[in-house]
């Protein structure tokens, strides 16, 4: 007979202390991480190389750029979301007070994910025009795709005779 698989730390106690005890040691260098990330981002999507004119619907290359970026900040705020999260659950079920030094911390990735907030909501027209040109351009993609295949059956069909069976 084989073991039944037990996934749970044996001492989940002390399993809880040394994840608070992780976490309070890369927090700093994870917020840091992120705020340098956000500012690109944020640079980013403000660039005058994308600013928002007659040739964005034109151009594929900037399409594919702001449907990145858009999604850069959903993945960045979902980062800082779940790291800002995890800390705070540890904290509170350990019966941990938080450290004076994490203070500053926590309104940084509440300042970050407002940051990101604020983008969103300030870009929200454009970004429902840029999910219609996305969209339009995937459509273009798969039409020319479907085109391509159904034009190579019609090939293999015209190809294909009964002598071809025998």
């Amino acid at each position: 007979m084989r073991k039944a698989t037990k996934v749970d730390p044996p001492d989940l106690k002390n399993f809880m202390i040394m994840s608070l005890q992780d976490s309070e040691r890369v927090f700093h260098g994870r917020m840091d991480g992120y705020y340098i990330r956000l500012v690109q981002w944020i640079t980013q999507m403000n660039s005058d190389n994308l600013k928002d004119d007659s040739s964005m619907q034109r151009d594929k290359n900037f399409m594919k750029i702001r449907a990145n970026l858009v999604s850069q900040g959903i993945q960045l705020a979902t980062e800082i979301k779940r790291t800002l999260k995890t800390f705070l659950i540890l904290t509170v079920k350990n019966n941990a007070s938080t450290k004076r030094q994490h203070f500053p911390l926590i309104v940084k990735a509440i300042q970050m994910l407002k940051a990101i907030e604020i983008e969103f909501k300030t870009k929200k027209y454009l970004i429902n025009a840029w999910v219609i040109l996305i969209n339009r351009y995937t459509c273009e993609l798969i039409t020319r795709l479907v085109e391509a295949g159904t034009q190579n059956v019609y090939k293999l069909k015209k190809g294909f005779t009964f002598d071809n069976m025998l």
